[in-house]
Formats: structure tokens, C-alpha cells, sequence
């Protein structure tokens, strides 16, 4: 995107009211002043507003009457990891979807917007470079690479081109609003609640008998409590346990 640019779809009205109609009188007055200068036209301003736009997720009803057809356009920020693993250098992207056909009253107006419309189908799905078979999945291609819609459960990704990561993600300054900036938010500390690994041996002191017969499972009592090792539960619980081993042993 260049800085001599002549004037985009939003100020096309005032560029060609103060740039090339300078000899047509205004309307209420005898003299024709000079020019306005101050319209704001570059690279900054543009970038802001697509930025904006992005950060309250506009989105803008598109209606055409020609082809009686409407759809809804949003903007979409490339987020980190596109950036990096797939070499997506555009900042933004425009996503088209919610299609739907907004045809006029008139019947005869209606029929018209109608032909129009297939005949616009026929040009897009109709290329030599098409699947002769056309099957579904090839018009979703084809339809994606033209960016057409005709499908109200279809969307197109269409890349903003004159927005690029030219200096990388960590450049600090680029003369206007980024969106990388506000890819990863701060968050509030979290608090997990962990619970000490099980260790079935206790800490302090316990017959030597009991070494061997030490379950490595946790312990409950009948009631589902937990037995701590080393607690008096415990004892008794090898002690049971000890009196069942030697009673297993078989006697000499």
C-alpha cells in the first residue's frame, strides 16, 4: 500500500469534490473557495481503522442489487502460530460468509437479479482450469479461489494484502496499532490446588517386620477414610497384615 494513493471507497466523495471538481461552485456560494487539504489518505490511518474494526468485531451487511444476493464481511487477525509455521505474513484476513439471496419484489426485477446471478455461476464454475466433473467439493475450490459465495453455509478467507509483517512479530514500532500485540492477553495468576505424592512408607519410626508387607497402594478403612501412614490406624493395619503372613507360611 503505497502513500500516493488516490482515495479509497470511503473517500473517494471528498477526494473527487476537493481534488478534481476545484472549478464547480459549491452550492450557496457565489466564489469558489480553495480546496480542502486535510483530508487524512495513507497507510496510518487506513491500518488504525482496519484495526478498530478488527478489535470490536465489526461486521458489515453487503447487499447487491444487481445480483440480488447479500452476505456479511468481518475481519480476522493472522495469530502467532500462523505467522511462524506457515509463513502467513498478512496481517489480516476478511472472512465472507452468511449468504443469502435478497431479491426484489418486483418480478421482473427479481427475474433479472436471477439471470445475473447464473450467469455469474456459470463464468466462475465454467473455467478451463475447473474439474469437469463438478461435484461439490470442486465448486467449494473453485468458489474459494475466485471468492464467491452462492452457498448459505459457505465462507471465504480472503487475505488483506497491503498489511504485512515486513520487519517480523517483534518489531517495536510500525507507525500504527498491530494485532500480534494483543494475540496473547495477560491473565491473572491461577492457584492449583496439587495433592503431595503417595508415599507408603512413613517418615518416622516402624518395625523392620513390616518393611516387606508395606502395600504400595494407599490404605482406607471400611468406612472409605484414609489411613496416614505411620498413624495408629496404620499399625494395626500391619499388624493384621503381618498376623495374615505368618499364618499363610506353612508350618514345619
Amino acid at each position: 500500500m503505497s502513500q500516493c494513493r488516490r482515495a479509497c471507497v470511503m473517500h473517494q466523495s471528498i477526494f473527487f469534490r476537493n481534488e478534481n471538481l476545484n472549478n464547480v461552485r459549491k452550492h450557496g456560494c457565489q466564489n469558489p473557495s480553495p480546496s480542502e487539504t486535510n483530508m487524512v489518505n495513507d497507510k496510518y490511518s487506513h491500518a488504525n481503522l482496519l484495526h478498530d474494526r478488527w478489535n470490536c468485531r465489526w461486521k458489515k451487511n453487503v447487499i447487491s442489487h444487481r445480483l440480488g444476493i447479500s452476505y456479511k464481511e468481518s475481519y480476522l487477525a493472522r495469530t502467532k502460530g500462523s505467522v511462524i509455521h506457515h509463513a502467513n505474513k498478512h496481517m489480516y484476513r476478511k472472512r465472507l460468509d452468511t449468504f443469502s439471496f435478497q431479491q426484489s419484489k418486483n418480478v421482473k426485477t427479481a427475474k433479472a437479479q436471477e439471470i445475473r446471478f447464473r450467469r455469474a455461476c456459470r463464468r466462475t464454475f465454467h473455467a478451463k482450469e475447473h474439474n469437469s466433473l463438478d461435484t461439490m467439493r470442486h465448486r467449494l475450490i473453485t468458489a474459494q479461489r475466485y471468492r464467491f459465495l452462492f452457498l448459505p453455509s459457505q465462507y471465504i478467507y480472503k487475505p488483506i494484502k497491503h498489511l504485512h509483517y515486513t520487519h517480523g512479530l517483534d518489531y517495536p514500532d510500525y507507525g500504527f496499532k498491530i494485532p500480534i500485540n494483543q494475540d496473547i492477553t495477560p491473565q491473572k495468576d491461577i492457584v492449583v490446588h496439587t495433592v503431595e505424592q503417595y508415599n507408603p512408607v512413613p517418615a518416622g519410626f516402624f518395625p523392620s517386620k513390616y518393611k516387606d508387607i508395606i502395600p504400595k497402594e494407599p490404605l482406607y478403612t471400611s468406612a472409605g477414610d484414609f489411613i496416614i501412614p505411620g498413624s495408629r490406624q496404620w499399625f494395626t493395619r500391619m499388624y493384621q497384615l503381618d498376623l495374615a503372613r505368618k499364618a499363610a507360611q506353612p508350618q514345619n
